[in-house]
């Protein structure tokens, strides 16, 4: 049984409830520093996208590299809808969850017809201590929002 305000998460952990939130909406290349910074400094780390390309995957390869050997703990969930997905993303995946021991991935599809049901989801959660971080928006794990995308961000910071 989980505590009080707590639920479990869809891939592993908890959701806790937020005591205090600081919001705001973020533009394409604030996402990305916020991105690099908070996997800089996170203890775990959790990525739900609609699809993972190599081009996003290169803006923070560095981090997330410097996070595992830290020991910091990852958690992705990749949609394999619309066959966006590129198999080195999921390879190099595999690879870090081999060698460091503290990063997970899953992937998801939905067999139906109906692209109504269509798993698209795009958030980042990032925890610290009792501390957490998250961006819920339109990106993908791909390079555009860093080029093109002027849709906001939202993202929200407060005590887990």
């Amino acid at each position: 049984m989980m505590p009080s305000g707590v639920e479990e998460f869809p891939f592993g952990g908890t959701m806790m409830e937020t005591r205090k939130m600081d919001a705001g909406i973020l533009g394409a290349r604030e996402l990305l520093g916020f991105l690099r910074d908070e996997s800089a400094k996170a203890r775990q780390v959790r990525v739900a996208v609609a699809f993972a390309r190599q081009s996003g995957l290169a803006l923070l390869e560095r981090q997330i590299e410097a996070s595992l050997n830290r020991r910091g703990e990852w958690d992705f969930l990749v949609g394999l809808d619309f066959s966006q997905t590129e198999g080195i993303v999921l390879r190099k995946l595999l690879k870090w969850k081999n060698d460091s021991g503290t990063l997970e991935f899953a992937c998801y599809s939905d067999p139906s017809v109906d692209r109504a049901k269509t798993f698209h989801p795009k958030m980042y959660v990032f925890q610290y201590g009792q501390r957490a971080a998250a961006v819920v928006g339109s990106s993908n794990y791909d390079g555009w929002w860093t080029r093109r995308q002027r849709r906001g961000k939202h993202r929200a910071d407060g005590n887990a």
